[in-house]
């Protein structure tokens, strides 16, 4: 006999026979939902010499489903109404394991970035185990400093009904924090665009270093920093850093970048395949075009500008670093985190 979401299955069913005891009729339901409990049971008053009731349960805490037995013993009804009280507490504690178990498994089952096997959730500045996530992106609204420009970021909303619409940004390829790719500067690379950046190199072990305060970024300040060997991704703290430029609305035309001997000696004397910059440019404006092409001539280092580094400290991160997939261009914005 079917009964909603359950069957009743009969005490004589070989399955369920007893030779010691005669047992009234097995109830026995599965359901998906935490809310179905004790319901499918009937009325055990209907039953004679009722004694006892014993409830047993059992949550798969990889699957969304669940049974429960119930087996129902022939003898007095004295017990009747505080068995059917146990009955229901049981069936909530049920209803909270099964809770408990499916929020395991979704945690376990989930694919998110996790470091020494620790599941990360990707909130600005929030700790988890372990692990502290530093959003290093600068937002992209209304009032975003963009190059050359005092007034930032403008945009632009389309209101379709009353209470809902769509908002558009009209922007470069270069917004915000972004990512170089060859292109930007060589017509005869456009293949190199910003679809083609290498993904091995935007995320891994990156080290984040101060550089000398009110000073272009010169082969000869690079050397005072010492930069270890064998570092592949190099974030420079810089004055921008200490002025917040990225956090101001209009653009700063004296900020500091690298100057062209610089980005020569970073190219031949250290393993970098990623620099990061803490303001639109990699290079201060004069010196712009040549030190691009330093950098992205070989066509396996990436720059990324605009980074927000405020908040962090020097010393050792994961980086992770995803450009959207733009293809033939030059440059693509990018949402970059640091991991610690």
């Amino acid at each position: 006999m079917v009964c909603g979401e359950g069957k009743i299955e009969s005490a004589s069913s070989p399955s369920l026979a007893d030779p010691k005891r005669k047992l009234a009729p097995r109830v026995i339901f599965s359901s998906l939902s935490p809310s179905a409990g004790i319901a499918f049971v009937p009325d055990l008053r209907s039953i004679p010499d009722f004694k006892e009731v014993r409830h047993n349960s059992r949550i798969n805490q990889l699957s969304p489903s669940r049974t429960t037995h119930v087996s129902i013993p022939l003898s007095t009804p004295r017990y009747l109404r505080t068995n059917r009280e146990r009955m229901r507490k049981s069936s909530t504690s049920m209803r909270m394991l099964w809770w408990v178990a499916r929020c395991v498994a979704l945690l376990l089952l989930t694919p998110a970035a996790a470091v020494a096997g620790e599941v990360i959730n990707l909130a600005q500045g929030e700790t988890y185990g372990y692990n502290k996530i530093y959003d290093i992106t600068s937002k992209i609204a209304g009032r975003l400093t963009i190059w050359d420009n005092k007034d930032g970021l403008a945009e632009e909303k389309l209101r379709f009904i009353d209470t809902n619409g769509e908002m558009v940004y009209r922007f470069s390829t270069h917004l915000g924090t972004h990512s170089d790719a060859p292109a930007h500067v060589f017509t005869n690379m456009s293949t190199y665009d910003a679809n083609s950046l290498n993904l091995e190199t935007l995320n891994g072990l990156a080290l984040v270093m101060d550089a000398p305060r009110n000073k272009n970024l010169t082969a000869e300040v690079l050397k005072s920093m010492n930069i270890p060997k064998g570092v592949k991704r190099l974030l420079i703290r810089t004055e921008n850093t200490h002025r917040s430029l990225m956090l101001q609305i209009a653009f700063a035309y004296d900020y500091v970048g690298l100057k062209t001997d610089g980005a020569e000696w970073l190219v031949e004397n250290t393993d970098i395949k990623l620099i990061g910059m803490d303001y639109l440019s990699v290079s201060v404006d004069a010196d712009g075009e040549q030190v691009h092409q330093i950098l992205l001539k070989t066509g396996n280092l990436i720059p990324v500008e605009g980074l927000v580094l405020n908040d962090v400290s020097p010393g050792e991160y994961m980086l992770h670093c995803a450009p959207l997939r733009i293809p033939l261009a030059d440059g693509s914005p990018s949402r970059c985190i640091l991991m610690q």
